[in-house]
């Protein structure tokens, strides 16, 4: 019935790049949607950068699965690039929003990371392509830095995840609450 298709959230963490306290801030921020803002009809997936692909078919309502997922969140030692996690992020992203396609509801796709203006296409990436597979979805995305200060600061000229943000209808900075 359409009145219980719910919201359909999948959260990327770019755990190749946040340092301890991103990886804290993000765990808590999940923790408390699950705990205050989950509603019945609604899924969720975390996919972590460093895991690649393959996990966007645990889009679960289950909340302990979730919370298992959310404390696998770790930080991996700071051992990759800022290029080269931002690199990462856009890969998974895009896995994301082409898994999204068949899926009924509201489709939000929220981005973790300390260096969001660093995510983007490996060199022979359409970008093109990504916006149409967000809104081959109807997905919105959303980057979100766990540790910004001044939330929704946007840089003079827009990267590639700004713009792709921008053009699905989601934002580049902000606050996690405030998306759902």
């Amino acid at each position: 019935l359409p009145d219980e298709i719910g919201r359909n959230l999948v959260v990327v963490v770019d755990d190749l790049g946040l340092s301890p306290a991103g990886i804290d801030a993000v765990c808590g921020r999940l923790k408390a949607f699950l705990a205050d803002s989950m509603s019945s009809g609604d899924r969720m997936a975390i996919l972590r950068d460093s895991e690649g692909t393959g996990v966007l078919q645990q889009l679960t309502g289950d909340k302990r699965i979730l919370l298992h997922a959310i404390d696998g969140i770790r930080y991996l030692g700071g051992g990759t690039s800022p290029a080269g996690a931002g690199g990462a992020s856009w890969l998974t992203l895009v896995y994301a929003l082409q898994g999204l396609r068949d899926f009924p509801g509201r489709k939000v796709v929220v981005l973790f990371s300390e260096n969001p203006g660093l995510v983007g296409p490996l060199p022979g990436t359409d970008v093109a392509e990504v916006a149409y597979a967000a809104h081959a979805a109807a997905a919105s995305v959303y980057a979100l830095n766990p540790l910004s200060a001044t939330p929704g600061v946007t840089s003079a000229a827009p990267g590639a995840l700004e713009a792709l943000a921008h053009d699905t209808g989601g934002w580049f900075g902000g606050d996690f609450a405030q998306v759902l």
